[in-house]
C-alpha cells in the first residue's frame, strides 16, 4: 500500500543515511565500526577494510538503482506509484542516488513518467515523477563520480 511504501522509504532513508556517512570518511568508519561483529570478515577475523566497505556501498546503491529501474518500468500503476513513493523519500533525504551512474539511471527512468503521454498510469504518477525529477535535477552536481 502507499502507507507501507512511505514507511519503507523512511526506513531505507534512515539506514542509508548512516551507511553513506560511514562510507565518506575512513576515520568515522573506523570509530563506528571497528570491532563490531557485523563488520568482521569472519568470526574471528579483522574488521572489513574501509575500501571494501566503500565497494559494498557502491554495490548496494547499484542494486537499489536496478530495483527502482524495474519498479518504474512495469505496466502496473500501483507498483510504479509505490516505487515513486519510496524513491521520493530517498531522493528527498539525499541518500539515494549518491553516485553519478545510478543518478543517470534513475533520472532516465523517471523522465518518461513526467508527461501524461509517457505512460498510462494517471495524473498522480505524473505529478510525483515531476517532483522527483526536479529533485534529481537539483542534486545532479553533488553526485560522486564513478565513471
Amino acid at each position: 500500500t502507499e502507507h507501507e511504501s512511505s514507511h519503507l522509504g523512511r526506513f531505507l532513508s534512515e539506514i542509508l543515511e548512516v551507511l553513506n556517512d560511514w562510507s565518506r570518511s575512513e576515520s568515522v568508519y573506523n570509530k563506528m565500526c571497528d570491532g563490531c561483529p557485523g563488520f568482521r570478515q569472519s568470526v574471528k577475523g579483522a574488521t572489513l577494510p574501509f575500501v571494501k566497505y566503500q565497494r559494498l556501498v557502491r554495490h548496494w546503491q547499484a542494486r537499489l538503482a536496478a530495483t527502482f529501474s524495474t519498479g518504474l518500468n512495469v505496466s502496473e500503476g500501483v507498483e510504479v506509484h509505490n516505487s515513486l513513493t519510496i524513491l521520493s523519500q530517498l531522493v528527498g533525504a539525499g541518500v539515494f542516488p549518491i553516485f553519478d551512474v545510478q543518478h543517470e539511471q534513475i533520472k532516465s527512468r523517471v523522465q518518461p513518467l513526467t508527461t501524461d503521454s509517457g505512460h498510462t498510469h494517471g495524473r498522480s504518477i505524473t505529478v510525483m515523477a515531476k517532483s522527483i525529477y526536479g529533485r534529481l535535477e537539483q542534486c545532479e552536481d553533488k553526485m560522486a563520480k564513478l565513471k
